[in-house]
């Protein structure tokens, strides 16, 4: 059914009014483009993109679509949002090549990375507070 809410996600998105979306998008890939070149120039500097929650899921999309490698924490999954964000060149956000070029950091209790599919590498951690309690991330403990 992942193609229905995919389209559906567009037909929202596309009624929602300017695509402002795609544009802060664009401009992120553009700014890494250039960021990346730069950096790769000295062979000895590696480029990894990282995020986390919000920042995340743009990081694994620009990761996707450029081929750059991404490390992220508590992003949110990107199965429906593949096709948005694929734009005119489809399947540039895909399973594929998030699962070559992604890696997802997802703490046990943590709502974000469940709004959808993880289509990335998952590694999964436990968050534990003292005397393993486990870690309430909404539910304003801190211990």
């Amino acid at each position: 059914p992942y193609d229905l809410v995919q389209w559906m996600l567009k037909i929202v998105k596309s009624l929602a009014g300017p695509d402002l979306e795609r544009d802060i998008l664009e401009r992120l890939e553009n700014d890494v483009t250039q960021l990346k070149n730069e950096t790769v120039s000295n062979k000895a500097t590696g480029f990894v993109l990282t995020g986390h929650s919000l920042g995340g899921a743009l990081a694994e999309i620009v990761a996707a679509k450029k081929g750059i490698a991404a490390l992220v924490w508590s992003a949110p999954g990107t199965l429906y949002s593949q096709g948005y964000f694929s734009g005119q060149v489809k399947g540039s956000v895909s399973e594929e090549r998030m699962q070559r070029n992604v890696v997802a950091v997802i703490p046990d209790n943590d709502a974000v990375p469940r709004v959808d599919s993880q289509q990335s590498v998952v590694q999964r951690i436990q968050c534990f507070k003292k005397g393993h309690m486990p870690v309430g991330f909404f539910d304003g403990t801190k211990d």
